[in-house]
């Protein structure tokens, strides 16, 4: 089963008392993809949390901020997530979005999860570790960065075509994030580092990761007994 890119929903901005709260993305189906990727500036060694349901990729603070990223097969009834974060927040901005795919294996979804990377300071984030990626498989390379964004362009194809989700830079600036994706051929072969251009001349830190999701094999029995019920 070939994946397919669903769409996205808005970028949202929040702050240390109200974090962001972005929507679903439109035209969602039973069983896509969803993924939700958090970035802020926060100075204070901790972590975020997301409603429950979802599946944590990272979620990890160093100098270069706090970088989350969490998924889950979507289901009768979902709602957007809701973010939490600890009463030690003191930075001022955190952004976040939701995206989607279809046809991502429910049975067995993750293929590898690179690690999260601090880089910096400079006007780009990288080296970003690359990661092997499954036959006909999902990737995904995330990027946060506590500046603004200059100019942007596609990663290094690596033998992929990458196609960007978003990239997201609110007002009054300070914060910002990217995200790419790319489905890969009929072969597994591992990609090579690669840097989110963001071409900001104020040369500050960043995160950045990969991961990889395999496809789906057939007609799974989660989506069979959905088709049972249906008849």
């Amino acid at each position: 089963m070939a994946i397919t890119y669903v769409g996205k929903g808005a970028a949202e901005s929040g702050d240390s008392i109200f974090p962001p709260t972005p929507d679903l993305p439109a035209g969602l189906q039973l069983h896509d993809l969803a993924v939700a990727f958090f970035y802020s500036e926060d100075t204070v060694d901790q972590t975020v949390a997301i409603s429950e349901g979802w599946t944590q990729l990272y979620n990890e603070r160093t100098s270069g901020g706090l970088a989350g990223a969490w998924y889950r097969f979507i289901q009768d009834g979902d709602e957007a997530p809701t973010f939490t974060i600890g009463p030690e927040f003191t930075a001022g901005s955190s952004l976040a979005q939701i995206a989607a795919w279809r046809s991502v294996d429910p049975a067995d979804a993750v293929e590898f999860v690179g690690s999260l990377a601090t880089t910096g300071p400079s006007g780009d984030v990288g080296p970003i570790g690359g990661i092997p990626y499954p036959a006909n498989g999902l990737v995904l390379l995330l990027a946060g960065k506590l500046g603004d964004i200059g100019h942007s362009s596609s990663p290094t194809p690596g033998g992929l075509t990458w196609v960007g989700v978003d990239e997201a830079d609110p007002p009054p600036g300070g914060i910002s994030l990217q995200w790419w994706y790319a489905i890969a051929g009929g072969s597994p072969d591992t990609l090579a580092d690669q840097t989110a251009i963001f071409g900001d001349s104020a040369s500050t830190r960043g995160r950045g990761a990969m991961v990889s999701f395999n496809a789906g094999t057939g007609f799974h029995p989660a989506l069979a007994a959905n088709y049972r019920r249906r008849r």
